[in-house]
Parts: structure tokens; C-alpha cells; sequence
């Protein structure tokens, strides 16, 4: 077999998954359910430098050697979404949490009451 493909010759490798899908989707019922699960996960980001991607915080999580169960949690990111800190992230986590979800929902008091901070476009963002 030859080692350089040619241009009209298609390849692929294999390779293992490191979370299946039941691991994954365990971990997110668990955050959905344990909104203190989130916060420890999000504690865990220490150090990241942010802005960042989900696999640059994997990086991160897996060398502090972080439990298995928070990883998976984190594998349900989006690879494709750069997160602007740790609050992003905490909002993405928090997305099938139901109290999370009541407590960050507008409601008739805060949309005739809107408490909006002007942004300035001409300021630098970190």
C-alpha cells in the first residue's frame, strides 16, 4: 500500500472515542438536575486562558486531572464555539438546568424595567 496518497485517493484512520455518548448524556442530567455539579465544573476552569475553545479547556481539565464525570460534561460543548469566560461557559452548561434556566429568563417586571448598559464601541475588549 502506498504510504503518500495520491490525489485521487481517499483515506481514513481509526481511532477510540474518549467519552461515549451514555457517559455524556449522564453527565448533563446530572448538571440538569445538580446545579452545584455546574459551579464545581466551572471552578475547575481556574487558569484557563480565555477567550478559548472546548478543546483548549479540555487541555486545560485534563492535565489538573479533573474527574471523569466533569470531562463529559464539558465533551457536551461545542467544539466549533469559542467561549468568552467562565460565565459563557457557565450559561452553556446551565442550558438544560430548569432552575438556572427560570432564574435567567426575562419576565413582565424586567422587560418593562430593562436596566441596559450602553456599550461603548470605541472601547477595547480584553
Amino acid at each position: 500500500m502506498n504510504k503518500n496518497p495520491g490525489p485521487q485517493e481517499v483515506r481514513s484512520d481509526r481511532h477510540v472515542a474518549e467519552s461515549d455518548a451514555k457517559s455524556i448524556n449522564q453527565a448533563v442530567e446530572k448538571a440538569s438536575k445538580d446545579r452545584n455539579f455546574i459551579i464545581k465544573a466551572v471552578e475547575q476552569l481556574d487558569g484557563v486562558a480565555f477567550p478559548a475553545y472546548k478543546h483548549q479547556i479540555m487541555i486545560h481539565l485534563k492535565k489538573r486531572f479533573t474527574n471523569s464525570e466533569t470531562l463529559n460534561l464539558y465533551e457536551s460543548l461545542s467544539g466549533t464555539m469559542l467561549y468568552r469566560d467562565q460565565y459563557h461557559i457557565k450559561t452553556a452548561l446551565e442550558q438544560n438546568n430548569p432552575e438556572a434556566k427560570q432564574e435567567n429568563q426575562i419576565n413582565d417586571q424586567t422587560r418593562t424595567n430593562l436596566n441596559v448598559v450602553p456599550v461603548d464601541p470605541t472601547q477595547e475588549t480584553i
